[in-house]
């Protein structure tokens, strides 16, 4: 994978900053510096293919490199009961979870091919695939997770089965409140323990990975990689599949439900990053917890509306965001953020078309707006559009620094406080809105 922060040199046009050297010149030797302004855009899940390549083309467009924090789920057939079979949805169990093969979002599943786009179908044909065969879609999401990573994105995790695995004991807040429609959700309530985390991590590497060889993709592999990038000679499937296997290194909790027992379980299975947890101010710097480092979704101040929403697409759906309150407030968060203490702004989609009653069409509206604002910035002097690793190797770099970043000059005419105990427990699950996660976890199977 292509390393950007080799050979980076910016010219610096005068903007506020707390020194006047930019961190990643190819000259910067030591002490204070400038840090890049990162914008990370993550999308949960990777169901709806088109959508998933459609993505991609757009990042490899723009100068742009998503996080895909992905489903393992979606890489097993909803209507294969063979417990055998390793494409089966019974291959899955759940901690807590008496049922096999139950989750809360979509497996694979046939007749994808008669709503397919022209460009998956036309997949299907140039490359060989049968897309009668229940594992074509299973086969095409394989290799579109490779292509992500070979074009420079990255895959992160996104569990299997969007359980509420990080929630308090005693489930949602505020459940003995709840209306019945959202007490149904108190099965999903759990308190996972670091055992169950790990369990299901192990689980989500499976059926992401280690099945990818025995769904029979190997000279698809080929003829795709040897025609979309022109990548001669071809390394072998399974090295290709085991490079990107260990690149996965953080992840995004289902409805941000983190508890002490995930990061725990993070650290202990390698992983270098979250990105489950609310962060109350898009001025923050990340920060570590259990040696992780939290990368926040912001709550954000959308124009026509008196209080802050969560900068993500789902919640901003629920709130009646337009496509231009999104724009005005993602553009103005980055350009306060470039001019003032550069802290990385993360905006937070889904690889889904969101529809709510009340809101129908919501994903397609703020993906139109999420990408007017990457068109506009990543091709700016200093911004690097990128992913979570990429920030990650900044942070590990520059970590001795970040007091410095942070007490810049993005506060000084702000006029809003940031209580310091709330910054201290933006990442626990009771922080969050009851119906954070109500739609967009898909539906019960």
């Amino acid at each position: 994978m292509k390393n950007i922060f080799l050979g980076l040199v910016f010219v610096f046009t005068g903007l506020h900053s707390v020194a006047s050297e930019y961190c990643l010149s190819e000259n910067y030797q030591s002490g204070p510096c400038r840090p890049p302004q990162f914008v990370n855009v993550s999308f949960d899940g990777n169901y709806n293919l088109d959508l998933w390549n459609e993505l991609i083309d757009f990042g490899n467009r723009n100068s742009a490199k998503f996080t895909f924090f992905i489903s393992g789920v979606t890489y097993l057939h909803q209507d294969v009961h063979d417990s055998s079979n390793p494409f089966s949805r019974n291959q899955y169990e759940a901690p807590k979870i008496l049922k096999r093969g139950h989750s809360r979002v979509l497996f694979a599943r046939d007749g994808m091919a008669s709503t397919a786009s022209s460009k998956t179908l036309a997949f299907y044909e140039n490359y060989g695939l049968d897309k009668h065969n229940y594992l074509s879609q299973i086969q095409t999401r394989y290799l579109t997770g490779l292509r992500a990573v070979y074009d420079g994105h990255e895959l992160g995790t996104h569990g299997n089965g969007h359980y509420y695995g990080g929630s308090p004991e005693g489930g949602i807040p505020g459940y003995e409140n709840a209306s019945d429609s959202q007490k149904r959700y108190k099965a999903y309530a759990l308190d996972w323990s670091e055992e169950d985390w790990a369990y299901e991590f192990s689980q989500f590497f499976k059926f992401a990975f280690d099945n990818a060889e025995l769904a029979k993709i190997e000279n698809v592999f080929k003829n795709v990689f040897s025609r979309e990038t022109e990548l001669s000679p071809i390394m072998d499937l399974h090295n290709v599949v085991s490079s990107v296997k260990s690149s996965v290194k953080g992840m995004r909790a289902p409805y941000l439900s983190n508890n002490e027992s995930m990061y725990k379980a993070l650290k202990a299975s390698g992983m270098t990053y979250d990105s489950s947890v609310v962060s109350p101010d898009h001025r923050l710097w990340p920060h570590k917890k259990h040696g992780i480092w939290l990368y926040g979704i912001p709550m954000l101040k959308f124009p026509g509306h008196s209080k802050k929403i969560l900068g993500m697409d789902y919640n901003m759906g629920v709130s009646n965001v337009s496509e231009e309150s999104a724009y005005s407030a993602w553009m103005e968060s980055f350009e306060e953020l470039y001019d003032g203490n550069r802290a990385p702004l993360n905006l937070g989609m889904h690889v889904f078309n969101i529809k709510m009653s009340k809101n129908p069409g919501a994903g397609a509206v703020y993906l139109k707006a999420m990408k007017r604002v990457l068109k506009e910035v990543c091709h700016r002097p200093e911004v690097i559009c990128g992913t979570y690793t990429e920030l990650t190797a900044f942070l590990n770099r520059f970590e001795r620094q970040i007091g410095e970043f942070q007490n810049s000059s993005a506060f000084v005419d702000s006029g809003d406080g940031i209580d310091s105990e709330y910054v201290l427990r933006h990442g626990e699950f009771r922080q969050l809105p009851l119906d954070c996660g109500h739609v967009h976890g898909g539906e019960v199977l």
